[in-house]
């Protein structure tokens, strides 16, 4: 027994060691993959200020201590298995100060006193739908719950809702998720669709064809919101496939979106995405790393990112000169800018752009995507177009995308 002990201290000093330095990883993984910090720094936040915490009241918790977000007890130094929260936080915002937990703490337990409390009935049978990064789409399905709301729109609701989890649930095995990609390029012209199942077909045999017109009907009823979400959620199982069947299938998905001479904004958004992490996951070295250029150097790189971004975000000419020339006076003070109306075929040259800027240091990358923001913000409305560029564009410059562009 005196063995067995010194042998469990030691044990579980290790244990704790190791489990620290991997919370630190861990949370510097969890900004690459969302591309943002105010995810994973307000959830610690919440846990600072809780009384309760992370802990959990339950026996033989120290067997999974090193899996939970938090602490799940009270620990000594030695024996933790995070590190303090106050320095995990810093090192997400390094500006950060103690004394926002004690604005902080009575907003957050307002929410949890009002999480607890009890939901009609209409809530508990129909939770509110969760949308990753459609907030807008899973308010608008809660308010549909109420019942002020016409029964028709419920079960359309309800319906949303249940189609969402099911195309949700079908992005985790690769094959389902190959099917469900090619099903979001797939065109809502019928004519477009007749020739896009003829490629399909030819690619990957009539069999994913089917499976692909059955889940572009699906993939239709939803808002374009979720589709970048369902390509978020994809990007582990398509990671299993074949490298040959992952060229494949990025050879069938430009194919698809080339077959209409004006591309939608949103094909290109999800070729793009789903390119550069398909290429980086068969080629982990080929992954860019901080590059030397300034941002002089990429003046006419700039300038065509801002102009996409102003296009897609105005409603007229006007309104996206203006967009654009605050966006380049941000970038570059002072200096004279001439804007040039953004030809149909932008997305060659939008790619050749970002490749350019991807280039560039990292002091230089904040200011163009805080230039972009300048942009977005130009009339005081975000439209879905603008959030989801910005998204693309973020993830090109393997940027996280700003905390203040929680749209």
């Amino acid at each position: 027994m005196v063995i067995g002990s010194i042998g469990h201290f030691f044990g579980r000093l290790i244990q704790a060691a190791v489990a620290r330095s991997r919370e630190t990883l861990a949370d510097a993984c969890a900004v690459q993959f969302t591309r943002q910090t105010s995810g994973i720094a307000g959830a610690l936040k919440k846990i600072a200020v809780l009384a309760a915490g992370s802990r959990l009241q339950t026996a033989n918790r120290h067997e999974i201590a090193h899996m939970m977000l938090g602490d799940v007890d009270h620990f000594s130094a030695w024996f933790a298995t995070h590190p303090p929260l106050l320095d995990r936080i810093r090192l997400l915002e390094p500006y950060f100060r103690e004394q926002e937990l004690v604005k902080l703490k009575p907003r957050v337990q307002a929410a949890a006193e009002k999480s607890e409390a009890k939901q009609g009935p209409a809530q508990r049978e129909l939770p509110p739908l969760e949308w990753p990064g459609g907030s807008v789409v899973g308010a608008a399905v809660v308010a549909a719950q109420s019942a002020s709301v016409p029964p028709a729109i419920q079960s359309g609701a309800v319906a949303l809702r249940e189609t969402f989890a099911r195309l949700k649930e079908a992005v985790r095995q690769p094959e389902s998720a190959l099917v469900m990609m090619l099903a979001l390029a797939t065109s809502r012209q019928q004519a477009l669709r007749a020739k896009q199942a003829r490629l399909v077909a030819n690619a990957f045999g009539d069999d994913v064809q089917a499976a692909v017109a059955e889940r572009a009907a699906e993939v239709q009823a939803l808002p374009a919101t979720s589709h970048m979400s369902l390509l978020s959620l994809a990007f582990p199982a398509l990671k299993q496939l074949t490298p040959g069947r992952q060229q494949t299938l990025l050879q069938t998905l430009d194919a698809l979106v080339s077959i209409d001479p004006q591309v939608d904004l949103d094909d290109y958004c999800l070729v793009r995405l789903l390119r550069m992490h398909l290429l980086e996951a068969c080629k982990p070295r080929s992954a860019p790393v901080d590059g030397q250029k300034k941002l002089p150097a990429c003046r006419d790189s700039v300038a065509l990112v801002c102009a996409v971004v102003a296009t897609h975000g105005a409603d007229d000419d006007a309104a996206a000169r203006r967009a654009w020339l605050l966006a380049m006076n941000q970038a570059f003070p002072g200096a004279a800018a001439t804007w040039q109306t953004l030809p149909l075929d932008w997305q060659a040259a939008f790619d050749r752009a970002l490749d350019d800027l991807d280039g560039l240091m990292p002091a230089a990358k904040e200011i163009v995507i805080q230039s972009l923001l300048g942009a977005i913000r130009a009339d005081g409305v975000v439209t879905p177009a603008e959030a989801e560029l910005l998204r693309v564009i973020c993830a090109s410059l393997h940027c996280p995308v700003p905390a203040q562009a929680a749209f």
